[in-house]
């Protein structure tokens, strides 16, 4: 059985993509034709763009692919997701989640968080390239085919089902410099998706600063810096964390009394069906974090 098709995790040397030459071979671990390959590096009707509003009224633009180029993208995310990811990242990894992140702070009595801005649209295809070229050494066209399949634009687009992933290996040096900071500092840290936090007995400013430092040099531009000291309450990709335990924030509480109270004076069935499927979510967030609770 080759590599390629294995299903247990392997370490990135391992992996098909590793010291890929041959266009040929990179159109085979696609199920693609060599002439499908260059029509999906060519075509310039690939993408659908809309703005979507978020619900802090904030506008996301999406850039969506279509399908058959979204299907190769599900191909190489799903090749690159069998390597073992490190420790430290929480999103997008199958098998943990926001609440498995938030939970490796409980007992921190520092607490600081910052968010990465526009991670996907601040991503350029250059580090893109870079990844393929220098960290899995690939030839030139491999790289620069792969770089094609993942960017839009010159950067990640927000629909593709390959930004996630590919965002953390387009920065691997940089999420792994800040990583070792972080231990030297002896200090625990987490990266879900773009939101990174440090946590420990102490969390010295300097480490803030050196771990800025390398995003500005990556291209890339933090806010939403938040800091908690003394163990207070605070808040971890969606968690509170209070007193060793971990808890639903109040505005999730909020939400499933208003949903309860929209159910009861809603006449409409239709309607009705659509609310209960809106508070079974949030019950499930809250059975979800009680579960971690007793682990």
């Amino acid at each position: 059985m080759s590599v390629a098709n294995k299903k247990s995790p392997y370490d990135l040397r391992q992996s098909p993509l590793f010291r890929l030459r041959k266009k040929t071979e990179l159109a085979d671990l696609l199920q693609l034709t060599c002439s499908q390959l260059v029509e999906l590096t060519s075509a310039d009707d690939l993408y659908s763009e809309w703005d979507q509003r978020k619900g802090n009224g904030k506008i996301r633009r999406i850039e969506s692919p279509e399908n058959r180029l979204a299907q190769v993208q599900k191909r190489i995310e799903k090749v690159l997701s069998r390597v073992v990811l490190p420790g430290f990242l929480y999103c997008p990894v199958k098998g943990k989640s926001y609440v498995n992140n938030a939970r490796q702070h409980l007992e921190g009595i520092e607490v600081r968080c910052l968010d990465v801005a526009d991670y996907f649209t601040s991503t350029p295809s250059r580090r893109v390239f870079w990844f393929f070229d220098s960290v899995m050494e690939c030839s030139h066209d491999v790289a620069g085919i792969l770089t094609s399949l993942a960017t839009y634009k010159g950067h990640l687009p927000t629909g593709s089902p390959l930004s996630p992933l590919m965002s953390f290996y387009a920065h691997y040096d940089m999420w792994l410099s800040i990583w070792d900071l972080a231990k030297a500092a002896g200090c625990i840290i987490t990266v879900y998706m773009d939101d990174v936090t440090i946590s420990g007995p102490r969390v010295p400013d300097r480490l803030i600063w050196e771990i800025k430092k390398k995003i500005s040099r990556n291209g890339l531009r933090y806010h939403k810096e938040r800091s908690f000291a003394g163990g207070h309450a605070c808040e971890v990709t969606g968690v509170v964390l209070d007193r060793g335990e971990l808890k639903l924030p109040h505005r999730q509480h909020k939400k499933m009394h208003e949903l309860r109270r929209e159910i009861r004076v809603t006449p409409k069935v239709a309607e009705i069906e659509i609310l209960n499927r809106k508070l079974l979510g949030r019950i499930a967030q809250a059975n979800q974090i009680a579960r971690e609770n007793i682990k």
